[in-house]
């Protein structure tokens, strides 16, 4: 039972000219997974906060956090429960351009080709210079000793691309697919995603299907569209989701992602409607 732990932040802008600009706050979430059942007291997460917050500049903060417990059901994950809470980490750095300035990230796996890309929001905006990231001495330090905590035990969700992928012969208007071969360890309830198959007309046919028992060289695909391919084109493969843990963690290039509404908002009564 795989858990996503997400950190939440907040930022509020700090303006000193007034007459020409006012404050904004907004907020994001960034996430992460582990293996098995986390909470805040088994996890990390406390420690991975604060090496986080040590990139943020001072406007910036992480507010708390949110752990998502998921169950693996071959090509999907199932929602199994959230927790959530708060601490607060702030930022330390002086500068800020706009909290959408991101450094992307590119997080690699030992244990097959799967990557994942992320991106740090709310770069110093020393970090950036002439459109791409130029870090400082100690900022690359710094996010050296983040990323290597990442590729600690932390992971990523991705699908099973090592499954081996067999040849699609022909799939008849009700969905009986005749492979090549049948792939290993497939039965029924599975699921077989189809990759650069396409019908009689050119069109591509695309998605994930639930098999029956296969007969042969025969799967039938549950809840197929009714499109023919009648010649082999393309490739079938075994459809399953696994959790994958870092091994590498490293930055590529500066970025632009949109943030979102601040998690922490004033509550109250409406204002009052007119009547017309």
């Amino acid at each position: 039972m795989p858990s996503r732990c997400s950190l939440l932040f907040a930022v509020t802008t700090g303006p000193t000219d007034l007459v020409n600009a006012s404050a904004h706050s907004g907020g994001w979430s960034e996430s992460h997974w582990l293996p098995g059942i986390a909470n805040l007291a088994n996890s990390n997460l406390a420690v991975l906060a604060q090496r986080r917050a040590a990139l943020l500049p001072s406007l910036a903060q992480i507010i708390g956090y949110r752990i998502e417990i998921f169950t693996i059901s071959g090509n999907k994950l199932l929602p199994g429960g959230t927790s959530s809470g708060r601490f607060r980490y702030p930022g330390t750095w002086n500068s800020l351009n706009l909290p959408q300035d991101g450094l992307q990230e590119s997080g690699t796996t030992a244990t097959g080709p799967n990557a994942a890309r992320f991106v740090l929001r709310g770069m110093p905006d020393a970090q950036i210079a002439l459109g791409e990231y130029q870090p400082t001495t100690g900022f690359t330090s710094v996010l050296n000793s983040y990323n290597t905590l990442l590729a600690g035990g932390w992971g990523f969700a991705g699908r099973v691309l090592t499954n081996p992928s067999v040849r699609v012969m022909a799939i008849t208007i009700g969905g009986l697919a005749t492979l090549s071969a049948i792939p290993a360890g497939l039965g029924a309830g599975d699921f077989l995603r189809l990759n650069r198959v396409r019908d009689q007309s050119g069109r591509p046919v695309i998605g994930s299907f639930e098999v029956q028992a296969p007969a042969g060289l025969t799967v039938q695909l549950n809840g197929y569209t009714g499109q023919v391919v009648g010649r082999p084109n393309g490739l079938a493969r075994k459809d399953q989701i696994a959790i994958y843990l870092y091994s590498l963690v490293v930055p590529t290039r500066a970025v632009i992602r949109k943030i979102g509404r601040p998690f922490e908002q004033y509550r109250g009564r409406r204002s009052k409607r007119p009547v017309f």
